[in-house]
C-alpha cells in the first residue's frame, strides 16, 4: 500500500499545511549543506545519532518554544531552557525506546503505517487520502516518502511501547489529591532586606585588593572572543516574489479545520470549599452548608468576586475566583456538566468534585462556531505568504552557502549575489554581538563558536531569518592583570 501511495503521488502549494501533521519530528528548515550533516553526535547501542537529526530536533524545540512564549521568547530564556541539551537527550531517549521496543518484539506493520498516514488531514482531499498531495507536501519540505515513513514508523513504535507501559496504570484519587495540594500549596515567608549601598563608604586597602584578586583570579577571567561577518536572508525581503492563489487559500482552509473551529466554551468564577478523601460525612456536609451559604449570598446580590476572596479555599481566590475561559474537557466532569448547563449571570448550587464543594458563577458563554472562509481568507493568505517567503529565504541562504563554498568565502559570494556583507565586533559566547542588528545574539554566538576560524557555518535559522556566519578571528580566553580590573575588584 505504501508503494501505491508513492507511485500515485506528484504542486508545492501544499507545503504550508505541513503543520497539521502530528508526528514527533519537525520538517521545516530541513536541508543538506555538506558532509558535516553526517557527523555522529551520539551513539546508542551501536545506533548512530547524526548531526542532521540533532539539528532537526533542536529546530522543532525552538519552534515549539516560539509558539508557547511568542514575543516573550528571547535569547536569555532560550539559554535557560537549554534546548541544545534537551534535543540531544530527546534523541537518545527515543533511540533507547526504539531499541527496547524492538527487543520486546514490538513492530509497526506496513498496513498500520499506511492507515496512520492516510488519516492525516494534510494528505487528504474531499475524497480522502490524496497520493499526489502526499508527495507534494513532503517534497515541498525536502522529505522523501521513504524518510518520512521511516520517521513516522519510529514514532508509532515508540507510541506502542509507551502504551504498553502506561495503559495499565491507574492514578488513585488520593495521589491526584496529593499532587493538587502540593502544586497549589502556599507559604508565608519572613525576610529582611539589606541594602549594600549603606556600606559604600567602607575603605579598602591596596593590600586587600591584591589579596582578594590573587584568591579569586578565575572570577575575572575574560571569555574567548570572536569576530565574524555574515549574510542574513530575511523572509520579508522575499514576500514580493510570493503569489498565492484562491485555490491555495481554499486548500489551506480545508486542510486545517481546527484552526478556524472554536469549540463551545465558557468563562466562569467559583468559590471552593475544600474537602478531603479522609473527611467524615459530617465534615463533608458542613462544607456543603458553607458553600450553600455563599451561593445564597451571591443570589442576594453580594459581589461574587468579594465572596471568592473571602471564602474560597482554591488557588483563584485572590483573583476573585475567576477561572478564565475554558472548554468542557478542561474541567473535571461534575464541574463541567454544571458550568455548561448554566446561563450567563447564574449562580449554581454547591457542586461536589474530588477537590471539594464549588459554587459556580457563569460569567459568559461562547457558542461553538466555525469561522467561514471569507472571514479568514486574508489571515490565511498572510500565513501562506509568510511561510512561502521563509522558504524562499532559506533556499536563497542555501544557494549562497554553496556559492561561498565554491568561491572560497562569504565576501566573494556576497559580491556575486550583490548582497550586503555585515561584520561584527569582537564578542563572547555569552551575550553574543551587541548593537549589530542581530535579533538573537546568543544564538548567533553559539553558532559562531561552533564554527572553526576561517570556516562558514551551516545555514542558521533565527527569528528574523536565515544567517550564514564566517568566523574571521578569535581572541583566546585569559585572566587579566590586576591593573586591568583593580577598580572592579575594589568595588
Amino acid at each position: 500500500m505504501l508503494d501505491l501511495m508513492r507511485k500515485k503521488a506528484g504542486s508545492w502549494m501544499i507545503k504550508f499545511i505541513l503543520g497539521a501533521i502530528i508526528v514527533v519530528f519537525a520538517f521545516w528548515g530541513v536541508g543538506t549543506y555538506n558532509a558535516s550533516r553526517l557527523v555522529t553526535v551520539a551513539t546508542v547501542d551501536d545506533e548512530v545519532i547524526t548531526y542532521e537529526a540533532y539539528r532537526d530536533t533542536y529546530g522543532r524545540l525552538v519552534e515549539e518554544a516560539r509558539q508557547r512564549f511568542g514575543g516573550n521568547l528571547d535569547d536569555k530564556l532560550l539559554k535557560a531552557m537549554d534546548l541544545e541539551q534537551l534535543a540531544l537527550d530527546q534523541l537518545i531517549n527515543d533511540q533507547l525506546l526504539i531499541n527496547e521496543a524492538q527487543r520486546l518484539g514490538l513492530a509497526v506493520t506496513d498496513e498500520e503505517l499506511a492507515r496512520a498516514i492516510s488519516a492525516v488531514g494534510a494528505f487528504q482531499n474531499e475524497n480522502g487520502f490524496d497520493p499526489n498531495r502526499y508527495r507534494r507536501v513532503l517534497s515541498a519540505n525536502r522529505l522523501t516518502p521513504e524518510n518520512f515513513e521511516r520517521r513516522q514508523r519510529q514514532a508509532m513504535l515508540i507510541g506502542k511501547l509507551r502504551s504498553l507501559v502506561t495503559d495499565p496504570v491507574k492514578v488513585p484519587e488520593v495521589e491526584a489529591r496529593q499532587w493538587y495540594d502540593f502544586a497549589y500549596a502556599k507559604a508565608a515567608v519572613a525576610y529582611v532586606r539589606i541594602d549594600p549601598g549603606q556600606f559604600e563608604d567602607t575603605e579598602v586597602a591596596d593590600e586587600q585588593v591584591q589579596a582578594y584578586y590573587e584568591a579569586h583570579k578565575e572570577d575575572y577571567r575574560i571569555e574567548a572572543r570572536r569576530r565574524a561577518r555574515y549574510l542574513v536572508f530575511r523572509p520579508e525581503a522575499f514576500e514580493a516574489q510570493v503569489e498565492v492563489s484562491d485555490e491555495e487559500v481554499a486548500e489551506f482552509y480545508a486542510a486545517n479545520p481546527q484552526m478556524f473551529h472554536q469549540e463551545k466554551s465558557v468563562e466562569a468564577s467559583h468559590v471552593l470549599i475544600r474537602t478531603a478523601e479522609t473527611d467524615s460525612a459530617e465534615a463533608v456536609e458542613a462544607a456543603r452548608q458553607r458553600a450553600a451559604e455563599v451561593a445564597q449570598k451571591a443570589r442576594q446580590g453580594a459581589d461574587f468576586a468579594e465572596l471568592a476572596r473571602k471564602y474560597s479555599e482554591g488557588p483563584t481566590a485572590a483573583n476573585g475566583g475567576y477561572l478564565g475561559r475554558f472548554t468542557r474537557n478542561q474541567m473535571v466532569k461534575p464541574f463541567a456538566d454544571q458550568a455548561f448547563s448554566m446561563k450567563a449571570g447564574e449562580t449554581s448550587d454547591p457542586v461536589k468534585t474530588r477537590f471539594g464543594w464549588h459554587v459556580i458563577r457563569l460569567d459568559q458563554l461562547h457558542p461553538e462556531v466555525t469561522r467561514p472562509l471569507e472571514e479568514v481568507r486574508d489571515e490565511i493568505r498572510d500565513q501562506i505568504v509568510a511561510r512561502k517567503a521563509r522558504l524562499l529565504a532559506f533556499e536563497a541562504a542555501d544557494s549562497a552557502w554553496d556559492l561561498a563554498y565554491d568561491e572560497g568565502g562569504l565576501e566573494a559570494a556576497a559580491k556575486a549575489l550583490n548582497l550586503a556583507l555585515a561584520e561584527t565586533g569582537m564578542f563572547a559566547r555569552t551575550g553574543g554581538p551587541q548593537g549589530d542588528g542581530i535579533e538573537e545574539p546568543g544564538k548567533f554566538a553559539r553558532a559562531a563558536f561552533e564554527t572553526g576560524v576561517g570556516q562558514i557555518s551551516d545555514v542558521q535559522e533565527m527569528r528574523d531569518g536565515y544567517y550564514l556566519i564566517e568566523v574571521m578571528e578569535e581572541a583566546p580566553a585569559r585572566v587579566p592583570e590586576l591593573a586591568e580590573v583593580a577598580e572592579t575588584v575594589r568595588a
